[in-house]
């Protein structure tokens, strides 16, 4: 029946494509636009004398990473077409593993975007293969609860997004949300690394009220299934209403609320509410907030309070958010979040730092913790140096027994243009990994890159 309902929700996107399609656009004969197309190429030998970063190191390993990027972008005035493709042929020699050679860590990622006169309409669609014995997880976007275990095999990742928006400009509007997303292992034997898949669908519409306030309401539901002990096979359902209101033209108040059930195979139903309240005000140099949210999920309700401050500074940006959340399962943990990037007479310097509460792919409360620095100094016209430092902690909170993972990385690397296409770089990166019950575990790897990136415009 699941499958049914999402070739149903598949069906009507389609629809909606076909018809967004049929609308009206704006003439663009005189308009800006063009293609775009990228490029790129980087061989990287890397030694390390512990690159499975295990408790005892089983010796040096050597890896040598010849990757190959294409991209393609067209835009119009009303348009946005991306498609990117990257992968690495990898050789290697580990010990005891042997010497291999392979096509590794494909990745491939679509983008589409168009505005009609009163709609708008945006996919997003990317494949990955990872292998997980040379995956950095300080290189992802955005770290899990699974990213941090040292494991091997292959992960394979299908994401998959459209939202659709029409009335934008109208009193009357409604928009479309379609998601899908899977991951698969292969070749793993750690029972925290499982199949799993998520589908979901939600529909919104929205009102104008006044000049200064809207109104809301959005059905949503999501269907999750996974391959673990357990084989949770579980749905969502929820339904929310909201208002925002512009108190002044500087300070806008949003209110939300809404009801949620959540129905478990073999478990059975859970019903809650949840709802958001969130004062903004712009200010002269920045903006300034004060949010209360009440969640509600698997892990049972959850309040959090927070303000948060932006600030526009003479040549960078300052973000910082701070606040407090309790569960139903653990108690009261300190949140928040910095981020501040600052352009110098001769470089850059960037920070962040993040806390937040959140739950793992088994329904626990984990508390994540996310630090990075970067400083970058042009030494010569042609030449430059770099330190990075990443670090991630998660930390299970909420399942009546504490767990504890951390990683950090050091990363120091310099790179000279040889000729306007080509650079040369070379560095050092010392990583940490700290399991409790385990215990902790170094590594020290010397890279050289030498690589080249180049772009056409038609």
């Amino acid at each position: 029946m699941k499958r049914q309902r999402i070739g149903h929700c598949l069906a009507l996107a389609s629809i909606i494509c076909i018809v967004g399609g049929l609308g009206p656009a704006v003439a663009q004969e005189d308009l800006p636009g063009g293609t775009t197309l990228t490029f790129g190429v980087a061989s990287s030998l890397s030694i390390s004398d512990n690159y499975s970063l295990a408790i005892i190191s089983p010796g040096t390993s050597t890896i040598l990473d010849t990757a190959l990027s294409f991209g393609y972008l067209t835009e119009t005035a009303t348009s946005r077409f991306a498609f990117d493709v990257e992968g690495v042929l990898r050789a290697s020699d580990i010990p005891g593993v042997g010497s291999d050679l392979r096509f590794d860590d494909a990745s491939a990622a679509l983008g589409y975007s168009r505005e009609w006169a009163d709609s708008r309409l945006d996919i997003i669609a990317d494949y990955n293969r990872v292998n997980l014995d040379f995956l950095d997880p300080f290189s992802l976007t955005e770290l899990s609860d699974t990213d941090l275990i040292d494991s091997s095999g292959t992960l394979e990742s299908r994401n998959f997004d459209l939202k659709f928006e029409t009335g934008l400009n109208a009193p009357i509007g409604f928009g479309f949300e379609l998601g899908h997303s899977a991951s698969e292992y292969t070749d793993t034997t750690d029972p925290g690394l499982f199949d799993s898949e998520t589908n979901d669908i939600a529909l919104t519409s929205r009102l104008r009220l006044s000049p200064v306030a809207e109104a809301r309401v959005r059905l949503s539901q999501e269907d999750y299934t996974a391959q673990d002990v357990a084989l949770t096979d579980r749905t969502t359902r929820a339904l929310s209403f909201g208002v925002a209101y512009e108190i002044s033209p500087v300070t806008t108040l949003d209110v939300s609320a809404g009801v949620e059930k959540i129905e478990t195979t073999g478990v059975g139903t859970d019903r809650g509410s949840f709802g958001t309240v969130s004062l903004t005000r712009a200010l002269a140099n920045g903006s300034a907030g004060v949010v209360l949210d009440r969640s509600f999920g698997i892990e049972g309700e959850r309040t959090t309070l927070s303000a948060n401050r932006s600030l526009d500074l003479p040549g960078g940006s300052l973000a910082v958010s701070l606040g407090v959340t309790r569960g139903e399962l653990d108690g009261t943990e300190v949140i928040g979040s910095l981020d501040y990037d600052q352009t110098l007479a001769r470089g850059a310097l960037t920070a962040s730092l993040s806390r937040s509460v959140g739950s793992d792919t088994s329904g626990n409360d984990i508390l994540t913790t996310n630090a990075a620095l970067g400083y970058s100094l042009e030494l010569t016209p042609v030449s430059g140096l770099s330190l990075d430092f990443n670090f991630a902690e998660i930390e299970n909170v909420g399942s009546g027994t504490t767990s504890n993972t951390n990683r950090s990385s050091l990363r120091a690397e310099y790179t000279r243009a040889l000729t306007p296409d080509w650079d040369l770089s070379a560095g050092y990166q010392h990583q940490r990994l700290f399991t409790e019950g385990l215990g902790t575990a170094n590594s020290n790897t010397i890279f050289l890159t030498l690589g080249r990136d180049f772009s056409i415009r038609r």
